[in-house]
């Protein structure tokens, strides 16, 4: 492919401009204009929306951007991507994995609709991720996770912080002024709903969390509540979520956010988070939000969640509900019984963000630009080992 050039960066975070490459995209062109940044995607809407930011953007198809992807020196990404073209051959992939938390990922998942998908890509991408990738740590509990989770060498890894939690006020890519948005006070409380995909089942799950709409809302509207509802990606198909988007729509008390918009730059409006099993609670605590109530009704689900490898109430803070009833009553305490203490928020991030005490997305830049891929010949996965954490293979015994 020819000599690469580290002064051009490609960037992608699937669907949306978001995630810590949207971040480190930004980071980059206010403090490193020098390095050109382009976008690759794969949807036509995408592309116009970063160029309407005034953006360089191209589908991944496009002749420009398969120019881009032969000459290019760094692709800056947010997950171990699935898909590596052959024009990539050689590059250095910047994984700014996003999401530090509890669950196990990538290897070590055993169960869900995600694990036939997994194993794919490591079984034809495995020399590239080995040899070709940086992947972005915040912490020494997660830097020996990701090793575990990952199949990392520890010489692959950047010891710094998430772009997208660090302060960067020069970032509005939309009109954040949400209260006024919806029509309501500039005294209402924000609060914001972030759950993540179930593993058994990604479009079946919001009428399970949500069983009486009506009941909420009135909740909502008795102590001057806003709550954003921002589902995962991966959960947008949700039957009853999109016949509650469809029916309330017009009610100011519900806000349906749409995952096009970054909701990181919103983060110092968030008065109140009610999470689950997401890594976005890790994201929240980092970036300075105090109240939480944690609505863990399918916790003890079998076959809806996957394994987790901490404890996932050891590992959270907040007010626990775990069920709907608990969950209307805990948002109509409105006087900071649910903040969680300064104990409580200290140690979880020692735990998940020791290393961004002292760092910056700087460091980043300067461990991109070092690196070098190297080659260790393995085109093929022939480990054993490797084998039983892909697909848990229980009718042979290793030998020799």
């Amino acid at each position: 492919m020819g000599t690469r050039d580290k002064n051009i960066w490609l960037y992608n975070s699937g669907m949306s401009f978001s995630g810590n490459p949207k971040w480190m995209f930004l980071y980059m062109k206010k403090f490193h204009p020098e390095v050109k940044g382009v976008w690759l995607c794969y949807d036509r809407k995408t592309v116009r929306d970063i160029r309407g930011l005034g953006y360089s953007a191209h589908l991944f198809k496009s002749p420009v951007g398969r120019g881009y992807m032969k000459k290019a020196g760094v692709y800056v990404v947010n997950q171990v991507k699935e898909k590596i073209q052959p024009e990539l051959k050689g590059i250095t992939m910047l994984n700014l994995w996003h999401g530090v938390g509890c669950k196990t990922v990538e290897q070590k998942v055993d169960f869900g609709f995600l694990q036939e998908r997994i194993y794919k890509k490591y079984i034809e991408n495995n020399e590239f991720y080995r040899n070709n990738q940086l992947f972005l740590v915040t912490s020494k509990l997660m830097e020996e996770h990701f090793i575990k989770q990952c199949g990392l060498k520890r010489e692959q890894l950047i010891r710094s912080t998430y772009p997208c939690v660090y302060p960067m006020d020069f970032v509005s890519c939309f009109d954040h002024d949400i209260r006024n948005l919806q029509k309501v006070d500039k005294t209402t409380r924000i609060a914001m709903y972030c759950p993540t995909y179930r593993d058994g089942n990604e479009n079946d799950f919001f009428g399970r969390a949500i069983p009486d709409m009506d009941r909420l809302v009135e909740k909502l509207k008795e102590t001057d509540t806003l709550l954003i509802f921002k589902l995962h990606p991966q959960m947008e198909k949700d039957y009853a979520y999109n016949v509650y988007k469809e029916k309330y729509k017009s009610c100011k008390w519900i806000m349906f956010w749409d995952n096009r918009k970054d909701i990181y730059e919103i983060f110092n409006q968030i008065d109140l988070a009610i999470v689950d099993y997401s890594s976005i609670f890790y994201d929240l605590i980092a970036a300075g939000v105090k109240n939480f109530v944690r609505y863990m009704f399918d916790l003890h689900d079998e076959n809806n969640l996957r394994d987790f490898v901490f404890d996932v109430k050891e590992m959270t803070c907040g007010k626990l509900c775990e069920n709907f009833d608990e969950l209307i009553d805990a948002l109509a305490v409105n006087n900071g019984d649910e903040k969680a203490s300064d104990e409580e928020t200290a140690r979880i991030k020692e735990l998940f963000w020791e290393y961004g005490k002292d760092s910056t997305p700087e460091d980043i830049y300067k461990k991109a630009m070092e690196f070098t891929p190297t080659s260790d010949g393995k085109k093929t996965l022939y480990s054993f080992d490797v084998f039983d954490t892909l697909i848990q293979r229980k009718c042979l015994s290793p030998v020799g």
